[in-house]
């Protein structure tokens, strides 16, 4: 069975740094673990999503206390979404 291949961290997208992409599934993995006051950053991350999406990527943004409490299911649902094709890039008029 073939495993797609995690890159792992820092890695560059359209110019944007993720914290954790498998490049064929167009999947990214980001960490909030936390913005520590700074709402530039967090703005920045949303603004992000929908470019990322655009270009066919997925992303799932994963929580501290998530990590924490449900790294189980975090990993169940990264496996889950490993096993669906990516998503095309949208065409632009």
């Amino acid at each position: 069975r073939h495993r797609p291949r995690l890159m792992a961290a820092s890695v560059l997208v359209l110019g944007h740094e993720v914290d954790a992409l498998w490049p064929a599934a167009k999947l990214a993995v980001e960490l909030e673990l936390g913005h520590r006051g700074r709402r530039a950053s967090f703005e920045c991350d949303r603004a992000r999503d929908p470019k990322l999406m655009l270009a066919g990527y997925r992303t799932i943004r994963v929580t501290h206390r998530r990590l924490d409490r449900e790294a189980t299911d975090i990993a169940g649902q990264i496996r889950a979404l490993l096993a669906q094709p990516p998503l095309t890039e949208a065409k632009t008029a």
